[in-house]
């Protein structure tokens, strides 16, 4: 898992350019995490990327043309190379950071692949998600994000109840998508609440997988575990090796 290290410790360093940097970071380890892990079924990797494709880019036009605020500053990508170069010569708790999340994103993949868990991109996905540069963020998203899991899976069970037609999951899948980004600023569990019946709802419709939603909540769980003690042993070994006395 080496390329994925990389990956994502590269783009870590991205989130020295502030909350944007943050987001775009994510947003590029989390398309490579799914793109390396999503089952194929009988589609080839050439003919998936071909749908992901045809519904992603009319998607990012729409997003651009209906963009508000302010215009970028102008060479807004030598201002991030260069924020970017700053923080990874001289921000040693930046490095730390991605070293930590890149390795814990790998072992999250190593592992599921491992031990051949169907849809086991979501350990990996969760693990980026949660692990934040801080101890307490890190435990905060973590109650955050298996909470509103949780939640998003008891939503799933209710729509499973009422239908199984595929059109009407696909509109699910579709209603939810809205409201994950009508309730953005409400705080990251109500995002998860809707990415859960988001992502699940369009499994399903495509897959027809009953056990799409226990595997969705297992997987996440193991995914925060993960994290969780791979973050924690980091913490604790940096805290040790500070409180050493110097000698000399």
């Amino acid at each position: 898992m080496p390329a994925t290290f990389v990956w994502v410790g590269a783009w870590g360093f991205v989130r020295a350019a502030g909350p944007n940097g943050a987001l775009v970071g994510f947003a590029t380890c989390a398309v490579f995490t799914i793109f390396a892990g999503i089952p194929l079924g009988d589609e080839g990797l050439d003919q998936l990327l071909m749908w992901h494709a045809f519904g992603a880019i009319p998607a990012l036009v729409f997003m651009v043309a209906v963009r508000r605020g302010p215009e970028p500053p102008a060479r807004l990508a030598r201002h991030v190379l260069q924020v970017v170069r700053e923080a990874a010569l001289h921000d040693s708790a930046l490095r730390e950071h991605v070293v930590r999340l890149g390795g814990a994103v790998a072992a999250g993949t190593l592992l599921y692949r491992a031990i051949d868990l169907s849809h086991g991109y979501w350990v990996a996905l969760t693990t980026l998600a949660i692990l934040q540069p801080g101890e307490h963020a890190t435990e905060l998203r973590a109650v955050q994000r298996a909470a509103g899991t949780l939640v998003g899976a008891a939503l799933i069970l209710v729509i499973t109840l009422v239908t199984e037609d595929r059109w009407a999951l696909v509109a699910c899948a579709g209603a939810s998508a809205f409201w994950l980004y009508a309730l953005d600023e409400r705080g990251y569990f109500w995002l998860v609440v809707m990415l859960t019946p988001t992502a699940a709802d369009a499994e399903r419709a495509r897959l027809r997988g009953e056990a799409i939603v226990a595997e969705r909540v297992a997987n996440s769980a193991l995914g925060i575990v993960i994290g969780l003690l791979i973050g924690e042993a980091a913490w604790r070994l940096s805290r040790g090796a500070s409180a050493k006395p110097s000698t000399g």
